[in-house]
This record gives structure tokens, sequence and C-alpha cells, in this order.
């Protein structure tokens, strides 16, 4: 099980200060890879992929910033989504 949950910032101190993936958003954890959210150099996502046993094993690397409000927007925006007409018929 992951100490992380979906939407949880992750500060990864092994990148460098103008490393896209220093900061990202943990979306889930497989047994092998792990997946994030972050932002590159024009601002567009791309999706991060760690060993789940990296950030299992090296805790003082892979650090939790807490959660993101975006996500919980994100998630809100995906359900009412569900409900428009052009996806319900």
């Amino acid at each position: 099980m992951s100490r992380f949950k979906q939407g949880d910032l992750v500060l990864n101190k092994w990148a460098g200060p103008n490393n896209p993936i220093k900061v990202s958003v943990f979306i889930k954890s497989g047994k092998t890879h792990t997946r994030c959210l972050a932002l590159d150099g024009a601002d567009k996502f791309f999706e991060v992929t760690y060993y789940t046993s990296d950030i299992e094993k090296q805790k003082d690397m892979f650090v939790n910033l807490g959660q993101t409000a975006a996500y919980a927007l994100l998630k809100s925006e995906l359900i009412k989504a569900r409900t428009l007409p052009e996806v319900e018929e």
C-alpha cells in the first residue's frame, strides 16, 4: 500500500531545482510502478513514472507536501460532466 493518496503533492529531492519532476501530483501506485502528473517547461501536463520500490524505500527523497485542492476540483468536474446531456445519450 502506498504512503501517498491520490492528489498528494510529491517532492522528488533527487530532481534539481529546474527539473519539472521536482514536484508532481500522485495519481496511483501499482506493484511495480507509481504514476504522478507534472508540468513541463511549457506548463503542459505529462506523466511521471517511478518504481514503486524507490518511492517506498527512499522515504527521505520522496516527500509528501500535502493534498492539492486541484485534485478535489478536477474530481468534482469529472463527476459533474457525467450528467451532461451529451454523455447520457
